[in-house]
C-alpha cells in the first residue's frame, strides 16, 4: 500500500498522505507489523472520507476523551481526585462512543456501583464524566474544526439519602481511636484537631510555608492547596507548633511526608481505616470529624462566628498578605484549645 512507511527509529509504521478537502494526514499507525499497518491505514482513510465527503463527525470513545482531558487539564489541583473517581466507571464505558454515554446506558451501571459505594461517591464520578462530555461539546474539535459531540447528555445524579454530616467524637471515642494509631498518625490527628485544616491541605503543608512572628508560628498556605482557592494563614497553638517543631529535619519538603518522603494523597487510608475498625468506630469517624470537632470546640468556648469563619477559611474574603496583629489575635484564640482534648 502506498503512502505508508516504516521509521527506522522505533520500527513503527506511519501514514503520510494529502487528502482533498482534508489536508495532510501524517500520523503513526501504532504498529510494527506491515499487514496490520495497511489494515489500520484503510480504516483511517475510510473515517476521513466519511467526514469530508458525507459530513460525519469523527467518532471517538470515552476512553479517548479521558486521554484528552488528562492531556489538557493534568495541571488541575483536583486531577488526582478526578482520576480516582473515574476508575470505578472507566471499565464500564471506556470503549463506548461519546454518543453512547447517556442516562439510559449509565442507569444500570450506577445501580451496580451503589452496591459497594455511597451515592455521594458515585455522584462525584458522574460529575467528572459530565465535565469531560462538556469539553467534547465546547472545547475540543476534530480535524475539520467540528465538536466531537453536539449536546451534553443529561445524566441524573443519585439522591444522597445515605449522606451523613461529620460526627463529633466523644472523649472516650477519641481516646479509643488514638490508642490504635501509630506515632505518625497520632501527630496527624492532633494537628487536625488543633488547626481544623482540611485533609488535603494538611497533606501538602510545606516547610517553605512556615513563618514565625513575635513567637507565633503559622503557615501561609498556597491558594492552590486550599479548597477555596484563596491564600490562608493557619495559626498554630502550642500543641500544633510542638508537633511541627518535633518534625524538623525530617528530610522532606513536607511537614507530614509519606514513607517515601513525598506528600500523602490522603490520610484516610489503610492504617486509619484499620484503626477505626479496631476502635469500633467504623462508619462513625472520618477525617472530616476532626475539623468538625475543631469548629465545635471553638463555638463551645465562645469564639464569635466571624472568627470561627476566619479560622476555618469560611469567611469568603481574599487576603493577599498577613497581618501580625491578626496573627497574634488568632493565636490567642486557638491557644484556648490547647487543653480542650483528652489526648496530647
Amino acid at each position: 500500500m502506498q503512502n505508508i512507511y516504516r521509521k527506522r527509529k522505533g520500527g513503527f509504521w506511519y501514514i503520510d498522505k494529502t487528502i482533498q478537502g482534508y489536508g495532510r494526514l501524517y500520523e503513526s499507525l501504532r504498529t510494527k507489523d506491515k499487514t496490520e499497518a495497511e489494515r489500520r491505514a484503510i480504516i483511517r482513510l475510510a473515517e476521513i472520507e466519511k467526514q469530508t465527503v458525507y459530513g460525519q463527525k469523527k467518532v471517538i470513545t470515552f476512553g479517548e476523551a479521558v486521554y484528552m482531558y488528562v492531556r489538557d487539564y493534568g495541571h488541575k489541583k483536583s486531577i488526582d481526585d478526578d482520576l480516582s473517581s473515574l476508575k470505578m466507571i472507566i471499565p464500564h464505558i471506556e470503549q463506548l462512543t461519546l454518543e453512547q454515554v447517556h442516562e439510559t446506558r449509565l442507569r444500570p451501571i450506577k445501580a451496580e456501583l451503589l452496591k459497594t459505594r455511597k451515592a455521594s461517591t458515585v455522584n462525584r464520578c458522574i460529575a467528572v464524566v459530565l465535565v469531560i462530555m462538556k469539553h467534547c461539546v465546547r472545547t475540543w474539535r476534530d480535524e475539520l474544526d467540528r465538536p466531537y459531540l453536539d449536546v451534553i447528555p443529561h445524566i441524573e445524579k443519585i439522591p444522597e439519602q445515605d449522606k451523613k454530616p461529620a460526627q463529633v467524637l466523644t472523649a472516650m471515642q477519641l481516646i479509643a481511636l488514638y490508642n490504635e494509631l501509630n506515632d505518625d498518625y497520632r501527630d496527624f490527628v492532633l494537628f487536625a484537631l488543633h488547626t481544623g485544616l482540611r485533609e488535603k491541605t494538611q497533606c501538602r503543608l510545606r516547610w517553605s510555608e512556615l513563618y514565625s512572628e513575635e513567637g507565633a508560628q503559622f503557615f501561609w498556605v498556597n491558594p492552590e492547596n486550599m479548597k477555596s482557592g484563596r491564600p490562608f494563614y493557619c495559626v498554630l497553638n502550642s500543641v500544633a507548633a510542638g508537633i511541627v517543631n518535633d518534625r524538623r529535619g525530617n528530610g522532606s519538603e513536607y511537614i507530614f511526608p509519606s514513607v517515601r518522603g513525598g506528600a500523602y494523597w490522603k490520610f484516610n487510608g489503610k492504617h486509619f481505616n484499620n484503626a477505626r475498625v479496631r476502635a469500633g468506630l467504623k462508619g462513625i469517624v472520618t477525617w472530616h470529624s476532626f475539623r468538625a470537632m475543631f469548629a465545635t470546640n471553638l463555638r463551645r468556648i465562645g469564639v464569635s462566628e466571624e472568627d470561627r469563619k476566619t479560622l476555618l477559611d469560611h469567611s469568603g474574603s481574599v487576603t493577599s498578605h498577613y497581618s501580625v496583629p491578626q496573627i497574634m489575635y488568632l493565636r490567642n484564640i486557638v491557644e484556648r484549645l490547647a487543653d480542650e482534648y483528652p489526648i496530647r
